[in-house]
Formats: structure tokens, sequence, C-alpha cells
């Protein structure tokens, strides 16, 4: 079981439900975690327990919140919306 205690007020033993339950995989990309990086992920709304993310999948979990803006980030990285369209959003082309 991951050793930090959870503030949201699970027990010990139910935060090693979660853990058993996840077979020490993230939550987010279900890769392998390690029980050290663990880190238990919520929803900052509802503070509905999302269960234990690595790094990675934590930051993203937290930098958005937003299903639809999340949809957009994934299609700027993959390049089909064009740079200066998302420039333009930010005001920095005409």
């Amino acid at each position: 079981m991951p050793r930090k205690i959870d503030k949201h007020g699970l027990t010990p033993e139910q935060l090693n439900e979660l853990w058993v339950n996840q077979h020490g995989h993230c939550a987010g990309c279900n890769r392998p975690l390690k029980e050290e990086a663990a880190r238990l992920v919520y929803d900052p709304h509802t503070h509905a327990i999302r269960g234990f993310c690595c790094y990675r999948c934590t930051l993203l979990s937290k930098a958005v919140d937003d299903l639809d803006e999340l949809e957009q980030i994934i299609r700027n990285l993959h390049g089909e919306v064009p740079a200066s369209k998302m420039y333009a959003k930010l005001g920095q082309f005409p």
C-alpha cells in the first residue's frame, strides 16, 4: 500500500483496498505503479476518488479537469489545429 495517508478521510484500510483493486497499476495510464510514486487523485469539484496515479497522470488530472479542454489539447499536440489559430486565441497574432 502507498505510504502516504489520505487527507480526504480515507482510512489506511480503504487506501489498501483501492491499491489492491488497482493491482498496482496507475488508474490513468494503467502502467505499473511503484508504491512510493503513487499519488491519490480525486475530482476537485466533487472530491470523488479517482484512484492512485503516476506522476504524469496526476499532473494531467490537475492541469485539465475539463474533458473538452483535454480533447482540444490532444488535437493541438497532434497538429490538427494550426498553430496560428492557437496563438491567435492567445492574442499573439493579429
